[in-house]
């Protein structure tokens, strides 16, 4: 009887993710957002994001300042989804950049 008063508080373990860019979109109101296919993992709102760029690290620890899919404001892009990552006012970001995200250390 007592097991059933017991909650898991326990958060899922997060795994860590990568998109690819596929499409830069400049806006003079949101700043940089890349058009991106997440292909491992998903991309969290809530962590900061590295840029590599032919297996060089470009920008480190980078906040996502909104995450989009379509039209609608998401916490979560998951694996083989399609989505935008505003990043501001970042100006140095091309198509064929890797966007990731770290896992968590257990």
């Amino acid at each position: 009887m007592a097991s059933k008063r017991i909650k898991a508080t326990k958060e899922a373990t997060f795994r860590g993710g990568t998109a690819v860019v596929q499409e830069i979109f400049r806006s003079p109101k949101f700043g940089t957002i890349a058009g991106v296919h997440v292909v491992a993992g998903s991309i969290r709102d809530d962590r900061p994001v590295t840029i590599h760029r032919v297996h060089t690290r470009v920008h480190d620890s980078l906040i996502i300042e909104s995450l989009r899919q379509y039209t609608h404001d998401v916490e979560v892009i998951g694996f083989m989804e399609e989505g935008g990552i505003g990043l501001g006012v970042l100006g140095d970001l091309e198509i064929g950049d890797l966007i990731t995200q770290e896992a968590d250390s257990e």
